[in-house]
């Protein structure tokens, strides 16, 4: 499915690149469209768009690095950051459930979106109430 949302540069550059995605982001996107198709199997006019916030834990070794961006788009309206051993052990266990996560075959179990939600305020994915945004724009 690939990335489905065109999201404009950030700054200009001197070689032109758009703005980063992470893991996360492209789940959204993905979220959205299987939304999407759903509904238009049902004939209903509901659109969904993708958050486009993002969670990135990068590991250093014994360390690693944590942020949380919402939204990725500047203005952002929340951006938490840290690094240290906790973040190489949520990492780590990040990993072993997204393992479980495939191998069962439940890609999108409700207590993730509530997690998510209760740990960052972050949906994933919103309703659209007008879907002729501009590339980039929530809806």
């Amino acid at each position: 499915m690939g990335v489905v949302t065109a999201i404009p540069p950030v700054e200009q550059t001197p070689i032109p690149t758009g703005a980063p995605k992470t893991g996360m982001m492209v789940e959204q996107m993905a979220m959205a469209v299987a939304k999407n198709i759903v509904n238009d199997m049902r004939n209903s006019p509901d659109r969904y768009a993708p958050e486009l916030s993002a969670i990135c834990i990068a590991d250093m070794g014994r360390d690693a690095a944590f942020f949380y961006a919402n939204p990725v788009i500047p203005p952002r309206a929340e951006v938490k950051f840290g690094r240290g051993m906790w973040a190489h052990y949520i990492k780590s266990a990040f990993e072993k459930y997204f393992m479980w996560k495939i191998k069962s075959g439940n890609i999108a179990p409700f207590f993730e979106e509530e997690g998510l939600k209760l740990l960052f305020g972050t949906k994933g994915v919103v309703l659209c109430s007008d879907c002729s945004g501009a590339p980039g724009s929530p809806c």
